[in-house]
């Protein structure tokens, strides 16, 4: 049987790999949306501003001033072996009371030291972990809390209430013609609490985070039962904005909640803030 050679055959309505209509002739360059030939001088890249490159030194010394931040193991025990005792010595911890850090918290928290900001916050959950009486209190999950909070989210937090009491949280939502409820700006908070934030802007976003933890809830239908808290969050010039961006959109609705402490949160703050 005689042997074929390559079946060069090409279906019907298909182009070989490599014919002419897929090449790009000398000195044109391919446009980078529909990937057809294009007029302009290969290299240039149209709607791009041409800004400076950064150089790699500037880089490199941005890097460097991060890593000086990163605290080696002496730096950590030195730290840790003085600010543990003052902790205690705060909290007055009758000396019969301490025992050996439980190893779960202890360790992580350590290590976290190196390059987590929140040391101090780190060493008074090792010192809870350190009094018999209270150890219970410390949790290992708080450990990887501190690294997921910002310093604003932990002045929410010392501000907050002890459990039991709340706080107003409102939302400002807009009714459309179609009938359909949008959100225009979520939890808002009062001055008191907002006031003490560096980027307020970023407010809502850190209650979300916030209930993400678990470290405050939203207990239900509950409210304020007066509506001057809520007055005063809307005096606010951003809610105020929020309201007229609302009205825009339809009818503007402001929804009455409550913010709380969880167990969890009350626990975090009272192990590792105070």
């Amino acid at each position: 049987m005689a042997t074929r050679g390559p079946d060069r055959r090409v279906g019907r309505g298909r182009r070989p790999l490599h014919s002419s209509a897929g090449q790009v002739p000398a000195g044109r360059a391919l446009s980078p949306v529909s990937g057809l030939a294009g007029s302009r001088p290969a290299g240039k890249s149209p709607g791009i501003s041409q800004f400076p490159l950064v150089s790699p030194q500037e880089i490199s010394g941005v890097i460097a001033e991060a890593s000086s931040e990163v605290w080696d193991l002496q730096r950590i025990h030195d730290f840790v072996a003085t600010s543990v005792g003052e902790v205690l010595s705060r909290r007055s911890v009758p000396r019969r009371y301490i025992k050996t850090p439980r190893l779960e918290i202890a360790v992580p928290a350590i290590e976290a030291m190196r390059y987590c900001s929140f040391r101090k916050e780190l060493v008074c959950l090792i010192a809870a972990s350190m009094d018999e009486r209270f150890s219970h209190r410390a949790h290992p999950a708080f450990v990887n809390i501190l690294r997921q909070l910002t310093q604003d989210e932990l002045r929410l937090l010392t501000l907050m209430p002890p459990s039991g009491e709340v706080v107003p949280l409102a939302h400002i939502h807009a009714q459309d013609s179609e009938g359909r409820t949008l959100s225009i700006r979520r939890n808002l908070l009062p001055e008191g609490l907002s006031g003490h934030c560096e980027v307020r802007e970023a407010v809502p976003t850190y209650i979300d985070n916030l209930l993400r933890l678990q470290l405050v809830a939203v207990p239900g239908e509950a409210r304020i039962a007066t509506d001057e808290p809520y007055k005063d969050i809307l005096k606010e010039p951003a809610h105020q904005r929020a309201l007229q961006q609302a009205a825009q959109v339809g009818k503007p609705r402001v929804v009455k909640s409550a913010l709380m402490l969880t167990n969890l949160g009350e626990h975090f703050s009272s192990v590792c803030l105070s």
